[in-house]
C-alpha cells in the first residue's frame, strides 16, 4: 500500500519518488497542453497511468502544478478529473541576458510569464564610462527587487544566456560565481539556443523536422533544432563574420562581414556619419525612415537584403524543413520585411514550392525577445529535474 510522503510516495520503509525523466516529461506536457486531463497526460508521455498518477502527486505536492476544479463542466456524473496546469502563483525562475550593450534581467513565473525586467546600464560595449557592469552584481541586485516586489515568488534556478564568443565573460566561470553567491542552480546557454528554447516552449504542439533559428542584432547567430530538441551542448554557430560581398569594413581585418555590414550599432554609426540621423542610434534610424526620410529607408532596405540573402546561404547549406528569425535587426522596421523575403527567395537555390520553409518571427514580442530568452533557459532546468530542484532550493532556505 503506498502513501504520499513529501514529493514521493512511501511504501513500506522506501520513499518511492518518480524518475527525473517521468517528473521531466509530465511537467512539460503539462506546460505544453495545460489545462489538461491526467489521461491525456499518458498518451502524451507514453507513460503509464500509475507512474503519471504519482508523478502528478508529487507535482502537486511540491506546488509545481495546480488542479482546476473551475474547469470541470456542470452536471459531469461520478467523480470527474480535474484539470491540471502549471502553478505560477509561487515560483519563479531568473534569467540574465548578457548582450554587447545591455545587461537584461527577468523574473518569470514557472509557467513562462514574464513578471518584471530591468536593463543595466550597458553591456561590454554601452556604458558611457567604458567599464562594464559586473553580471553577478546585476543579478544580486535584481534577486533583491524581485524579493521586495514579489514576496510570494521564491526563486528556484537562474538562467544566464548570451553570445558567448563576442563578450569579454567566460560563460562556465559566470555560471559558477553567480551559483557561488546565490546558492542556486544556475544553467547557461548560447542566446540563440535559448530563444530557440523559447520558441519551442510557446508552441502547443510538438516540432518535428528541422527547424533553422536566425538571430541578428548587434551580434549573429544560428542553431538548427532537430524534432524539437536543441542541440546536446546547446551551442549555437556565429555568423558575426559570415562574407555578404560587402565593402564594410570589420574589426577583424575582412570587409563586408555580416555584423558590420547589418548589425543595428554599425548601421545606425554610418547612418550618423552620413548626416541622416542627429545621433548613431538605430532606434533614430527607423523613426527617420518611419517619418520618410528616403536614405534612412534606403539604409533599412539594404540591411533588410543582406539578410535575405544570408538567411538564404544558410538555408542551402543546411536544408532545413522551416525558419524562425529573431533579433531586432529582422523585426525591428516590419515594413523591410517584404525585402528579406524576396532577397532571401532570390538567393536560395530551392526552387519555390517544393522545399516547405516558413520564415517568420518568433511568437514573442521583439521586445521581450532577450527577457524570454534568458527566463526559459532557467526554465529548462527546473524542467530537467522539477522535483530535485524544489527539494534542493527548500533545504538551502531552510
Amino acid at each position: 500500500m503506498y502513501e504520499r510522503n513529501g514529493y514521493g510516495w512511501r511504501g513500506g520503509s522506501a520513499v518511492v519518488r518518480p524518475s527525473p525523466v517521468a517528473a521531466s516529461a509530465v511537467i512539460q506536457s503539462i506546460r505544453r497542453l495545460g489545462p489538461v486531463l491526467r489521461q491525456d497526460l499518458v498518451r502524451d508521455t507514453h507513460v503509464s497511468t500509475a507512474t503519471v498518477a504519482r508523478t502528478v502527486s508529487s507535482l502537486l505536492a511540491a506546488g509545481l502544478i495546480r488542479e482546476r476544479p473551475d474547469l470541470v463542466p456542470s452536471g459531469v456524473a461520478g467523480r470527474p478529473s480535474l484539470p491540471l496546469e502549471i502553478d505560477g502563483r509561487r515560483h519563479a525562475v531568473l534569467g540574465l541576458h548578457v548582450g554587447k550593450h545591455v545587461l537584461t534581467t527577468a523574473l518569470a513565473s514557472i509557467d513562462g510569464r514574464v513578471l518584471v525586467t530591468g536593463r543595466s546600464s550597458g553591456g561590454p560595449d554601452g556604458t558611457r564610462s567604458g567599464a562594464a557592469p559586473d553580471p553577478v552584481q546585476v543579478i544580486s541586485r535584481a534577486l533583491l527587487r524581485c524579493a521586495s516586489r514579489f514576496p510570494r515568488h521564491r526563486v528556484l534556478t537562474i538562467g544566464l544566456v548570451g553570445p558567448w564568443g563576442d563578450v569579454p565573460w567566460d560563460p562556465a566561470d559566470l555560471r559558477d560565481r553567480v551559483q557561488r553567491s546565490t546558492d542556486l542552480p544556475v544553467a547557461v546557454t548560447d542566446h540563440v539556443a535559448a530563444l530557440a528554447a523559447a520558441d519551442l516552449l510557446s508552441r502547443p504542439g510538438r516540432t518535428d523536422g528541422s527547424t533553422l533559428y536566425l538571430y541578428a542584432r548587434d551580434t549573429m547567430g544560428f542553431v538548427l533544432v532537430r524534432d524539437g530538441r536543441l542541440p546536446e551542448d546547446g551551442k549555437a554557430g556565429r555568423l558575426t563574420h559570415l562574407p555578404t560581398g560587402g565593402d564594410v569594413p570589420c574589426g577583424c581585418g575582412e570587409v563586408g562581414c555580416l555584423g558590420v555590414s547589418a548589425g543595428d550599432t554599425p548601421l545606425a554609426v554610418r547612418a550618423h556619419r552620413a548626416g541622416v540621423v542627429d545621433r548613431p542610434a538605430i532606434a533614430a534610424v527607423v523613426a527617420a525612415a518611419r517619418g520618410g526620410d528616403p536614405a534612412a529607408l534606403a539604409l533599412l532596405r539594404e540591411r533588410a537584403r543582406i539578410l535575405g540573402r544570408a538567411t538564404g546561404v544558410l538555408r542551402d547549406m543546411l536544408h532545413p524543413d522551416r525558419i524562425v528569425v529573431a533579433g531586432q535587426a529582422f523585426t525591428g522596421f516590419p515594413a523591410v520585411y517584404e525585402d528579406v523575403l524576396a532577397a532571401f527567395r532570390a538567393s536560395t537555390t530551392s526552387a519555390s514550392g517544393q522545399t516547405p520553409v516558413d520564415l517568420h518571427g518568433l511568437a514573442h514580442s521583439p521586445t521581450a525577445v532577450q527577457a524570454v530568452a534568458a527566463t526559459s533557459c532557467a526554465l529548462r532546468l527546473l524542467y530537467a529535474d522539477p522535483l530535485a530542484v524544489v527539494g534542493e532550493t527548500r533545504a538551502l532556505s531552510a
